[in-house]
C-alpha cells in the first residue's frame, strides 16, 4: 500500500480458492481468458513451506507463474528444484551479512 501497488488480498478465483494477494485486482483476474496472461500476478505467504508449497500451485489457474513468499530458513536445493520446476517462484530474505569482498590494497 505505500507504494500504491494495486491488490486486492483473499480474492475467491476457481474451485473456492482464495490466493493470499492477487495483482492487480480480481476484475482484471476474471476478464483474462485463459492462463498467461502477463497482466495478472499472485503472491502467497506461509510461515513454513515444508510440503504445503504445492498448495499455491491450485490457487489461481490463469496464472502460470506463481510466487511464495516464506521465511522459512533452510529449504533444501531439491525442494526449490521441484519448485523451479513447477512454475513456482519461491521469494524469501537475503542473507543479512553477504560474505564481504576482500579488496586488494
Amino acid at each position: 500500500m505505500a507504494h500504491d501497488i494495486r491488490h486486492v488480498r483473499g480474492a475467491v478465483t476457481e474451485h473456492n480458492h482464495k490466493p493470499d494477494f492477487l495483482f492487480p485486482d480480481l476484475a482484471t483476474y476474471q476478464a483474462a481468458p485463459t492462463a498467461g496472461d502477463a497482466r495478472l500476478t499472485m503472491l502467497e505467504a506461509k510461515s513454513s513451506c515444508k510440503d504445503r508449497w504445492r498448495q499455491v500451485l491450485a490457487e489461481a489457474e490463469k496464472i502460470s507463474r506463481k510466487h511464495l513468499l516464506t521465511l522459512e530458513p533452510g529449504i533444501s536445493e531439491p525442494q526449490t528444484n521441484q519448485m523451479e520446476a513447477s512454475s513456482l517462484q519461491l521469494v524469501g530474505e537475503r542473507p543479512m551479512n553477504p560474505t564481504p569482498r576482500v579488496v586488494a590494497g
